[in-house]
Order: structure tokens, then C-alpha cells, then sequence
């Protein structure tokens, strides 16, 4: 319900908080894990979710910035919003081992169910708030958000193909899918020899691997789209942050796998989030240095 009304005014919030509480209680009543499975599904794709929109700029304060702003002052609200969002993760993370941390679990009788759809339902929901012109506002109302969203996403089909656009857009997809594809237990994808060797040195040289997809993909996109919205690199930050999202659903994927040892989780997490910062904040001074000065180059509301 909460990350309902993060995407979206809510006509009867009260009601919609009840109708979610009743579905969860429900589904808890099924018989064996499968109740709790449900429930573990619905965290992971909710929290994550709830994670990226709440930390989406015009969520920060009130409003954008009528000028860019620094390149200090858009890095530090940059990190801010990475670990206020690993933060909200984390209740899912809590909420997910709570509910699955039982014997058929540890010993993978049993696993986290929708593995798959826990990966991309989130980046899918990220991706649909960008285009609807952003997360909701504070106090907008149902009829305010209706017409700001159609007038986004009128926008968005009338917008002219540009070969950049496309190429872009097919590259984006094409990603997602081949993240989908790689998740779980049993990928369909393998794993190249160049990886499995940087695997192997990350493994001799740190106490536990972090994944790739975090701290060389996920977070550093993610830092990275925040400190360009707030720079005024709009049309840069918008696919930076819906596909840096991906780094808070691996997260949160990261402790659906139960049988690793909870310690391991934990120090995976934390290494992935520290490192990704890190590369993201590099990134973005040095790539400051190369791409052209923001000092009104761009509407700030466009």
C-alpha cells in the first residue's frame, strides 16, 4: 500500500491499506510455505520499488532546483538518496528473512517463489513512474496526478524517433532480459571465463564477493542518475536511475537466497552498496570533467 501511494495518489488509501492487509493475512492462512512465499514475493517487489521512488528527486524536497546545482552539492544528495534507499530495502530485506528462515529453506526444499518476476516487476514499475513524469508529488491529488501523468505519457508517443532513442531503448531491454535470464539458482545463461576469473580474484581478495550487478552496475547507475538530475542532466538521468533501480532488487535478491548463510548476505550487501558508491561518485566527477557545463544549458523542468 505504501508503494501504491508512492507511485500513485490513492482515492481511499485507508481502504487500499485494509484490502492489502486482508490479501497478505489470506495468504498466509494457505497451506504450508506457500502463504509465506506469496507474502516474501510481494516484499521483494514492493520494498525495492517503494526504495527508488521514494528517493526520487522531486521526493527529496518539495520541488527541483530552479538552477543545477553544484557538482559537490549534487554528489552529496546523490549518496544520500543511495543509502536512504538501501535503508527502505533493508525493512524488505527484514521482512523477507523473517518470513522464510525455516528448515525446507536453509536446505532449498523449498525457495523464494517468482525469483524472476521479483527482478523485473520493479525496474518495470520505475520505468512506468518516469514515464508518467515521476513519483507522487506530496499532497497531489488523484485528479492532478491523472493529468500530469496523461499529459507525460502524451509526451512520450509524440516524441520523435531519434536513432539514439532506439538503439538506447533496445539496449535497455535487451539488458533487462539478460539480467531476468541470469537470475536464480538455475539460470539459463551461463557464465564467461573472464567472469568466473574476476569472480575468483574478488573471491581471494575481499571476505565475500559482492555481485556484479551492484556494485558495477545497479548502484553506480543509480548515484549517477540522482547527481545528474540535480546537475540538470535530466535526459541522462532519467535511464541512469530506472536502470540503477536494478542494484536495490539485487539487494533485496541477495537474502531471498536462504540457504546462504545470513553473515555472507550481509557482507555481500554492504561491500556491493560501499564499492558501487564508490565507482558511481568516481564516475561522476570524472565524467563532470568531460561532458559540457549544465550553467543553462538546460530547462531544469524539462
Amino acid at each position: 500500500a505504501w508503494m501504491l501511494s508512492l507511485l500513485m495518489p490513492l482515492a481511499h488509501p485507508g481502504r487500499t491499506l485494509l484490502a492489502t492487509t486482508l490479501l497478505c493475512l489470506a495468504a498466509l492462512l494457505l497451506p504450508g510455505e506457500t502463504g509465506r512465499r506469496i507474502v516474501a514475493l510481494l516484499a521483494g517487489i514492493a520494498f525495492p520499488a517503494a526504495a527508488c521512488l521514494r528517493t526520487l528527486p522531486d521526493r527529496l524536497d518539495d520541488g527541483s532546483p530552479g538552477e543545477p546545482l553544484a557538482a559537490r552539492e549534487s554528489l552529496r544528495r546523490a549518496l544520500s538518496a543511495l543509502f536512504v534507499a538501501a535503508g527502505i530495502t533493508g525493512i524488505g530485506i527484514v521482512h523477507v528473512v523473517g518470513l522464510l528462515a525455516s528448515r525446507p529453506f536453509i536446505v532449498q526444499a523449498s525457495q523464494f517463489l517468482g525469483i524472476k518476476a521479483q527482478h523485473a516487476l520493479p525496474i518495470l514499475l520505475i520505468a512506468a513512474a518516469a514515464a508518467a513524469g515521476g513519483a507522487a508529488l506530496p499532497q497531489e491529488s488523484v485528479a492532478g496526478w491523472r493529468s500530469r501523468a496523461g499529459a507525460a505519457f502524451s509526451r512520450c508517443f509524440r516524441e520523435p524517433s531519434r536513432w539514439g532513442t532506439l538503439i538506447f531503448g533496445l539496449i535497455a531491454l535487451v539488458l533487462l532480459a539478460f539480467v531476468v535470464a541470469r537470475t536464480g539458482n538455475d539460470a539459463g545463461v551461463g557464465v564467461s571465463g573472464f567472469e568466473l576469473k574476476s569472480r575468483a580474484l574478488l573471491d581471494r581478495i575481499l571476505p565475500v564477493r559482492p555481485r556484479t550487478k551492484e556494485f558495477l552496475v545497479g548502484h553506480p547507475l543509480f548515484l549517477l542518475g540522482i547527481a545528474w538530475w540535480w546537475r540538470g542532466r535530466r535526459r541522462l538521468a532519467v535511464p541512469a536511475i530506472v536502470l540503477g533501480s536494478l542494484g536495490q532488487v539485487s539487494l533485496l535478491n541477495t537474502f531471498c537466497h536462504i540457504h546462504t548463510p545470513l553473515v555472507i548476505s550481509i557482507w555481500r550487501g554492504l561491500l556491493g552498496l560501499l564499492f558501487g558508491a564508490g565507482l558511481g561518485a568516481a564516475l561522476f566527477l570524472v565524467l563532470e570533467r568531460v561532458l559540457p557545463s549544465t550553467e543553462g544549458a538546460e530547462d531544469p523542468a524539462g
